[in-house]
């Protein structure tokens, strides 16, 4: 179960009620096992998993956006090449706007992956930080985290990523 803010508090309360509405104002996002939410319908009211709506990739890009509050694009961000060669961070860069543009391509697509625990897959989360300068002051950003597993990417939540992983990766430099 995957629950992203839809950027309307009145709407949220209503839709989740006040305890979800709350963790989306506080996190952007709310992941819950559906393994975990057939017991609480065991004992709430709840509508079974499969009768909700089903999880598109716009609500996925909203919670990986959500993981990672930094602002500004990849596009705008230069690299110096270790001798000639991509850098670690070039192919991150390649890494994780691949996935965003397979997010931002079919957005009412409905989710054919599941999320589960990265250590299931044996997927290896990465992420992308970027030293910014701003005015006379440097800070660390993080950009959205990823799963590489095998030879496929994921977008990563927290330890969870989608299984099968979507996306096809590149040879690591």
């Amino acid at each position: 179960m995957l629950w992203t803010s839809a950027g309307d508090e009145d709407s949220e309360r209503e839709q989740y009620g006040p305890t979800i509405s709350s963790a989306l104002r506080e996190h952007g996002t709310v992941l819950i096992p559906s393994k975990l939410w057939r017991q609480w319908g065991l004992r709430f009211d709840f509508p079974p998993a499969d009768v909700l709506p089903a999880t598109r990739r716009f609500h996925l890009h909203a919670a990986w956006s959500a993981a990672a509050p930094a602002s500004g694009t990849l596009d705008r961000i230069e690299f110096i090449p270790e001798q000639g060669a991509k850098t670690r961070a070039e192919h991150a860069r390649e890494r994780v706007t691949a996935i965003a543009s397979w997010l931002e391509g079919e957005r009412d697509a409905p989710l054919l992956e599941t999320l589960v625990p990265q250590h299931r897959v044996g997927a290896q989360i990465d992420q992308l930080n970027v030293n910014v300068t701003s005015g006379s002051e440097a800070e660390l950003r993080e950009w959205r985290p990823y799963g590489v597993i095998g030879t496929h990417l994921s977008p990563a939540f927290g330890d969870w990523v989608l299984d099968p992983a979507p996306l096809p990766d590149t040879p690591t430099p």
